[in-house]
């Protein structure tokens, strides 16, 4: 019935798909048929040009200076039905339709994405998309025990995957090949690009000139689909580098320190742009690693101008075309406009020169301390002090550059006559091009040697894929056994970190009805909402304080028509001692969203909406 529903759904809205493609097809194949999107996808071309035509459209006769989000934004912005004019675009308020130029899922999230773009009946993906396997390959014995042991445990998974990939035109990387982020940076990654994720580390290839955000596996369906994929228009915090990098400092240190100032939820509902002399200094990945952890602020996404170390990158990966089309419109569309410094909402500045090395945690990403008040901020606080685990590796620390540097502590401390480590000491490579040189060089031989476990390259350890059996969910599911509805009480940022539509679909599965929070994570929130779970945050975000576990939570007039936009939801307690109390709750439903809501989910309502018309 699901199958037929969405079938007659596409069917409906068959000319409206064919605009929209249209629309893109003409922004891919035209004037630079020559210049491939990708050596792995020569039948994909770039075409700057159409962009420029589109972000000129936007703007019309204002000339006000754009920043490089709003050219990258606006250059995609799909116009169908809606005449998008610049003065009439607010930041946090107009919601954009846009169509990305690229979709990219890993194995914990592709699968769902996969089922429901298969109802859709479509014979082919119509954007360009990849699934990477790097998200489910537990981390404990080594690479070949490790991947042994999951293409045995996953084999379903992964030959779903695969088939499915080969017929609708999608590209598949098999376990062990790299992690998500570090292959699309090494083989699609072209300046000027919007690329969605079902990851919420996306951004990373902002080291790139791409806006890359994350999303959860529905939005990423819409865009494979060829439909809009909307977005609420993001503010822009512009942070200014000055000096150089020197000594031990990197380029984690800035995205550290940047951590502190804003801390995990600062960055929500942005964009951050980094510009200034500073920013011209740092290498490809060294700008992937800054964008990649903006993530822990909240960002929605962050990226670097268009820059000479992009270009030589490029080059250096068999992708020298793109840089050569690129150079042609540094200016007009791959960097912002002089003057649109004026235009963030924000500005931070951080001097190159004078940063030090970083240590971000416990806890919290967010909580950065230099290197050389690290030991009296432990004492202070009565941190743990003993170190359980080393890793290199996964998305911000797997480069090639980054191995080297480990490999030369390594011989440092032989020659202090320290031969093993004391800790656990992991290594994973970010990608099978980078195993291999390193492997070549004598890095990981090197380490090895000097007691560290080479992992395959996959996520492993920073996703929670090790040997843990600390996780006790007996709670949730006695609530579900007994028949009992029950509601989540969140802190700030609920849901950081987290694409995966099982974070949403499992509370729901296992009877949860409702997340109350002080804020959401902006991925979370869109997944709860999909999903049938209802988001709410704290008008007073003390009320937070007065809920105790146990407390019988109760949320009044929101049957039928009576919960609206903007309009507050009441929420009465019963503590545990008999007495009663009040408080007023926000959510960011707008009308079409009410309506998943109502019937249990996004998709319930499709299926609902269709077989209504088709009475």
């Amino acid at each position: 019935m699901a199958l037929t529903a969405t079938r007659l759904n596409l069917r409906r809205v068959c000319s409206a798909r064919q605009r929209l493609l249209a629309q893109a097809r003409r922004c891919l194949a035209t004037h630079s048929s020559h210049v491939a999107l990708s050596p792995l996808e020569p039948y994909n071309a770039l075409d700057y040009t159409c962009r420029l035509e589109s972000l000129r459209r936007v703007q019309g006769a204002n000339k006000r200076p754009l920043t490089l989000s709003e050219k990258l934004l606006y250059s995609h912005l799909i116009h169908d039905n809606d005449d998008w004019v610049l003065d009439q675009i607010e930041r946090g308020k107009t919601i954009l339709r846009l169509r990305p130029d690229r979709v990219a899922c890993h194995d914990a999230t592709a699968t769902m994405a996969l089922l429901q773009f298969i109802s859709a009946g479509l014979p082919r993906v119509q954007v360009p998309t990849s699934v990477h396997s790097d998200h489910l390959i537990v981390a404990e014995y080594g690479a070949k025990k490790d991947l042994e042991r999951a293409a045995g445990d996953h084999r379903e998974v992964y030959d779903f995957l695969s088939s499915a990939a080969k017929k609708y035109g999608i590209g598949y990387w098999k376990p062990g090949a790299g992690i998500i982020h570090t292959t699309i940076f090494e083989n699609y990654v072209f300046p000027g690009g919007l690329f969605i994720g079902t990851d919420s580390h996306t951004p990373n290839a902002g080291g790139m000139g791409v806006l890359g955000i994350g999303v959860g596996g529905s939005d990423a369906v819409d865009a494979m689909a060829g439909m809009p994929w909307e977005l609420v228009c993001p503010k822009v915090l512009g942070v200014r580098l000055t000096g150089q990098l020197s000594g031990w400092a990197s380029s984690k240190d800035i995205i550290c320190r940047l951590a502190g100032i804003l801390t995990v939820s600062g960055g929500k509902g942005k964009v951050i742009e980094f510009f200034g002399p500073g920013a011209e200094k740092l290498g490809a990945m060294a700008m992937a690693t800054v964008c990649n952890m903006s993530a822990e602020v909240g960002s929605t996404s962050c990226i670097f101008p268009y820059s000479q170390a992009m270009a030589r990158y490029l080059t250096a990966t068999r992708r020298g075309d793109i840089a050569h089309y690129a150079d042609g419109f540094t200016e007009t569309l791959l960097t912002a406009d002089h003057g649109s410094e004026d235009y963030y909402d924000e500005v931070i500045e951080i001097d190159l020169s004078t940063l030090e090395p970083h240590i971000n945690g416990p806890f919290t990403p967010d909580l950065s301390h230099p290197l050389s008040q690290f030991k009296s901020r432990v004492q202070e606080s009565s941190w743990p002090s003993n170190i359980s685990h080393s890793m290199v590796g996964s998305c911000t620390n797997s480069s090639y550059e980054d191995l080297e540097k480990v490999y030369d502590l390594v011989q440092q401390a032989k020659k202090a006559g320290i031969d093993r480590p004391r800790t656990p000491f992991m290594v994973s490579p970010g990608s099978e091009q980078i195993r291999a040189t390193a492997e070549e060089s004598g890095i990981l031989p090197s380490l090895r040697e000097a007691g560290a476990v080479v992992l395959s390259n996959s996520c492993g350890p920073c996703v929670g894929q090790w040997d843990r059996k600390d996780v006790d969910v007996a709670g949730a599911e006695n609530n579900s056994n007994a028949g009992t509805r029950w509601c989540i009480i969140g802190d700030n940022n609920y849901g950081e970190g987290s694409s995966r539509e099982h974070a949403a679909l499992e509370p729901r599965f296992l009877g949860g009805v409702a997340v109350i929070a002080k804020s959401f994570a902006r991925i979370h929130e869109t997944n709860l909402k999909k999903q049938g779970m209802f988001p709410l945050t704290f008008a007073d975000p003390l009320d937070y304080d007065k809920i105790q576990e146990g407390d019988v939570i109760s949320l009044l007039d929101v049957d039928g028509d009576a919960l609206k936009p903007e309009k507050q939801v009441t929420m009465k307690v019963v503590n545990k001692d008999g007495t009663e109390w009040t408080a007023q709750l926000n959510h960011s439903y707008h009308a079409h969203q009410l309506a998943w809501l109502r019937a249990g989910s996004a998709l319930n309502h499709v299926k609902k909406t269709i077989l209504g018309s088709a009475a």
